[in-house]
């Protein structure tokens, strides 16, 4: 009996070696992993080098019974039970290097956030390991946690390279999880952005105080008036109201000199328009003078003496020369255009400003520009910055210059109702959509949309301050209140209000018809012309039997025959 149970253990010790080698006499060297996001799945490919102790021995590895597309560069023995499991089996080498491939579903517990994990499903430990992990958006640490069987890691070596991510670990055990969670929707605030975020809320602070000690107005309070200084024109009026006369504004001259008798505005039946220029002028206002002489003038020229004569509101003695008589539709845009570009030449300059604004804050001007233009560049380097592309910080310097002078255009000029306006307001639309294309970080880091929203926010706001400065000279101040209680007068116009005036002057309506188009509250006055019974007006001659409302129509026909320029 002794001797049976010598010759079994004997033959227990010689076998059961034999079986411990079979399972785990074998060392992976080298493993690389890498997982790549696409839209619908993960693609794994793993490269495994192995050294084998003996031969015909197994290396195993369990797989999830969900993957596809299964696929490994050698011989291979595949069971399948509730996961797949491969065999592979070391033959007589001593070393084997095989790659598989297969795919899965990605691991996406919530919207933004991917799960990658290396799972250690083989019988033996895994040695230096390469994890590379492929995304189709960049991102950065500050998108990355790491963990071990569900503990988190802070020490762990990696490199980020646009949207790839790889990890360099020595080992894992059998049944180990190394975990890597990519969060797109973390915000994170850095250096950087809260830089971007201070600075566009002091210089927006430092801008308001620049504008409340030289941009605010005097508070003088609005009273209705029926009438403001028979000194002004409505070029006056546009440059008291808005700091700067358009070419748009000539119009509203136009109607204003017609309705003093100096010139008739006659519209045939083919829509064509004729100015006929009724008399000579014989008023002192010299911007009404220079208007009519630059309208009607035969020689497109004018002399520097003539000029000077009209800046310095000499009034000449002598009939005015070489005038013609009347302007055919064919003449009448090149005509209007010359006019207005020599009548602005000098209603736009510093001596006539200074009239109604303070000199001294145009110089403040600049220093609210320097801000926007910081707030811009900083906002838009910033992606440039993180991603360390120094090499393209010039073009989010010209972006942001570019951008600046579309908004300040937009600002100066808004009128939702000219084709101008529209332009820049798609231009605008189009330079955000490049910008926000151009800003990789936008995607990395949401906190980025957030500061450039800021800063969006902050050069607007500056901006309007801008378009409000300098403020009003106590003058110029008194003269805005005035046309602001004119406004509201024409708003709030009644017949008990109207009635003392008209027995005055029964051409009160038409003499502020021009002016109440300028200010946009002509609808009332054209509706007490029409229940006054107001009998047509003798400058203005339109195609049909005449209606208020046709009257209306023409005008609109005639100012924007006039402007057409906007669109050659």
């Amino acid at each position: 009996m002794k001797k049976i149970n010598l010759l079994i253990l004997i033959m227990t010790s010689i076998i059961f070696p034999q079986i411990v080698s079979a399972e785990s006499s074998y060392k992976i060297n080298n493993y690389e992993l890498e997982i790549t996001l696409n839209n619908k799945n993960y693609e794994y490919k793993e490269n495994v080098d192995v050294s084998f102790d003996n031969p015909n021995i197994s290396l195993r590895k369990e797989l999830p019974y969900t993957i596809k597309d299964l696929d490994i560069n050698i011989n291979y023995y595949l069971e399948t039970n509730y996961n797949k499991t491969i065999e592979i089996k070391s033959g007589l080498s001593a070393k084997k290097n095989f790659e598989l491939t297969y795919s899965d579903k990605p691991l996406s517990p919530k919207k933004d956030v991917y799960i990658f994990e290396l799972s250690n499903t083989y019988n033996n430990i895994l040695n230096n390991i390469t994890l590379t992990i492929n995304v189709p958006n960049s991102f950065n640490e500050h998108n990355l946690s790491f963990y071990l069987n569900n503990d988190k890691l802070d020490n762990i070596d990696y490199k980020i390279n646009e949207n790839t991510l790889t990890i360099e670990y020595p080992s894992l055990k059998e049944k180990e999880i190394l975990k890597v969670e990519l969060d797109y929707g973390k915000l994170y605030l850095n250096n950087l952005t809260l830089t971007s975020i201070i600075v566009s809320i002091v210089l927006s602070i430092i801008s308001y105080i620049l504008w409340y000690l030289y941009g605010k107005d005097l508070r003088l309070p609005i009273k209705k008036t029926s009438k403001f200084s028979s000194k002004l024109t409505p070029l006056d009026i546009s440059l008291i109201n808005n700091g700067k006369v358009i070419e748009d504004d000539l119009f509203y001259l136009l109607l204003s000199l017609a309705n003093k008798g100096y010139i008739n505005i006659v519209e045939d039946g083919t829509n064509n328009f004729t100015l006929i220029r009724n008399k000579d002028y014989d008023g002192k206002n010299y911007k009404e003078t220079y208007f009519i002489k630059s309208l009607f003038r035969k020689s497109e020229s004018v002399t520097l003496a003539e000029y000077m004569n009209i800046v310095s509101e000499k009034k000449k003695t002598s009939t005015p020369k070489k005038l013609e008589k009347e302007i055919s539709s064919n003449d009448l845009y090149r005509r209007f255009h010359i006019a207005s570009k020599n009548i602005l030449s000098i209603i736009n300059t510093n001596e006539e400003k200074d009239k109604y604004f303070e000199p001294k804050p145009d110089q403040l001007k600049i220093l609210l520009v320097l801000a926007i233009t910081i707030i811009l560049v900083i906002v838009t380097s910033l992606p440039f910055i993180e991603i360390k592309k120094l090499y393209l910080l010039p073009l989010g310097v010209i972006f942001s210059i570019t951008t600046l002078f579309i908004l300040m255009s937009l600002i100066e000029n808004i009128d939702i109702k000219k084709k101008k306006t529209k332009l820049i307001s798609l231009a605008i639309l189009s330079v955000l959509a490049i910008l926000i294309l151009l800003m990789p970080s936008f995607r990395r880091n949401r906190i980025y949309l957030i500061a450039y929203l800021i800063s969006c926010i902050s050069v607007l706001f500056i901006l309007i301050l801008y378009k409000y400065m300098p403020k009003r000279t106590l003058y110029g101040t008194k003269q805005y209140v005035n046309i602001e209680g004119f406004k509201l007068f024409i708003q709030e116009l009644s017949n008990k209000e109207l009635d003392p005036l008209l027995e005055l002057n029964p051409n009160y309506l038409y003499d502020i018809l021009p002016y109440a188009y300028m200010l946009e509250v002509h609808e009332n006055v054209l509706k007490k012309l029409k229940e006054y019974n107001i009998k047509e007006p003798s400058w203005y001659t339109i195609k049909d039997k005449f209606t208020f409302q046709k009257l209306h129509n023409s005008i609109n026909r005639l100012k924007a025959f006039l402007e057409n320029r906007d669109e050659e």
